[in-house]
């Protein structure tokens, strides 16, 4: 069987519209290992505070570019649903980290993450194009995967991640002690930095027994810890050497396992981060307007209009066609608000339309660096000190254009030409025709490019 490992990284770009009979042959790879490293920076690998020896080694003795571009908006779950299916999110259909529903009237804004991957995706991923192929996927806390069938081994990351794990993944961690409990106390109870551990254990294992082609990891404590702490924080630091060493556990379980030489591993982060020392009370706003009134619980009662929001990014929701027009007049003259866009230039920035996609809202709007966005309606103000108030210092969510919010992509091991630097930056929709290439599998309706000249291609077919 081959098989794949992916740690999120970038690959040469030719366009996926191409036939195999047109691409470079090569030795396919048995295995990928895919790291995601949410909330890695570019520019950490190369920022000498920080002790990454694992990192800089796959770095320098594989490939690596200068930063992987995000899809709009440049939030976890929409890029982990770019990275396995090479669409932008107008096409995948996802934008936040779930579902949001709005109606007017009471109760009229929240979004819901507890969904299968069926209702919140609306396009084919690696996991069903390997399965059609005879290949298997495994994912470790993966966003966007809640009852995907096409996952052999599946522990998603949702609101119930262990009551929608694989049932022979969860007694087979049950067992050999990693979990402690077959409910969600067994990650709960843990620190951020501890599930981190947690879900290394896991993917530890499955490389150990039943290793697929294709097995994809999340990491999520250094982006909580950026968020929580800042990204110049002594906890941040903390965070990155962990990972650091955490990634070099999954290397030494491949090599204990005989799979090292047959495992393509690419290193990836889904965003970056910017600092948010100020904080955009999105649906204060509204209220100050008239449009949504709020109760003595300090949540919405009753709205005409409503915001939801995350870091950098927001979308407004109205069913009033009169009332869009002056709220993107309104927000465009906002302190801190860098760009509103309305429903017909959304797919120019790679978004859905709120015609096909219920989901989706009336105006975008993306912030300032500097600046983030909040939809809580339970402090008082419209632009609060974000430390004061205990609202995230850092975060992401802005224009992919900001270099801020490059995320990381090295390439390292079987079929990856060694000390590679391609000097510009590749887009997220790039890597999952990367690793149907190098699973030697045709992905026809993917969008993103394969960069060649990181891979040991050896002939041009005919």
């Amino acid at each position: 069987m081959r098989h794949v490992l992916i740690l999120l990284i970038s690959f040469i770009l030719v366009p996926l519209t191409w036939s195999n009979s047109n691409l470079p042959t090569h030795e396919h790879t048995e295995h990928i290992l895919v790291i995601s490293i949410d909330g890695f920076m570019h520019n950490l690998l190369t920022d000498d505070r920080y002790n990454i020896p694992t990192l800089r080694y796959l770095a320098s003795e594989g490939a690596q570019t200068s930063g992987l571009r995000t899809s709009n908006p440049s939030l976890t779950w929409p890029n982990h649903t770019t990275i396995i299916s090479g669409v932008h999110p107008s096409e995948h259909g996802l934008i936040f980290n779930g579902k949001v529903e709005f109606g007017a009237g009471e109760n009229p804004i929240g979004i819901n993450a507890d969904l299968p991957k069926g209702e919140l995706i609306s396009v084919v991923t690696l996991p069903e194009l390997l399965a059609e192929n005879n290949l298997r996927t495994a994912a470790i806390n993966w966003p966007g995967t809640q009852g995907d069938s096409f996952i052999m081994d599946n522990w998603p990351d949702s609101p119930d991640p262990v009551g929608n794990m694989s049932e022979d993944l969860m007694w087979d961690l049950f067992d050999e002690g990693i979990l402690v409990d077959m409910t969600n106390f067994a990650l709960w109870q843990l620190s951020s930095p501890d599930r981190d551990l947690l879900w290394i254990e896991a993917a530890d294992f499955i490389i150990q027994n039943r290793m697929p082609e294709l097995l994809l990891v999340h990491l999520l404590d250094l982006d909580h810890t950026g968020h929580r702490q800042g990204i110049n924080s002594d906890e941040f630091k903390e965070s990155l050497e962990t990972t650091d060493e955490n990634i070099a556990r999954l290397l030494s379980s491949l090599k204990e396992s005989g799979l090292y030489e047959k495992t393509t591993i690419l290193l990836i982060s889904d965003h970056g981060f910017t600092c948010t020392p100020q904080t955009i009370m999105l649906n204060n706003h509204l209220k100050e307007l008239g449009l949504l009134t709020v109760g003595e619980n300090g949540n919405i009662d009753f709205a005409t209009a409503a915001a939801w929001s995350t870091g950098g990014f927001g979308m407004i929701y109205t069913e009033d066609e009169a009332e869009t027009i002056r709220l993107a007049n309104y927000f465009e003259s906002v302190e801190g608000i860098e760009t509103v866009i309305a429903a017909d230039k959304f797919e120019e920035f790679g978004l859905p339309n709120p015609g096909s996609n219920p989901h989706v809202g009336q105006i975008a709007l993306f912030a300032k660096p500097g600046y983030g966005f909040s939809f809580r309606t339970d402090l008082e103000g419209l632009l609060l000190d974000s430390a004061t108030y205990s609202l995230p210092r850092a975060h992401h969510g802005f224009l992919n254009t900001h270099d801020d919010m490059l995320g990381l992509f090295i390439a390292y091991g079987n079929n990856v030409n060694e000390g590679v630097v391609v000097n510009h930056s590749i887009n997220m929709v790039d890597i999952a025709p990367k690793i149907a290439f190098l699973l030697g599998i045709e992905a026809e309706n993917m969008t993103g490019q394969v960069l060649f000249e990181i891979f040991d291609t050896y002939s041009v077919r005919d």
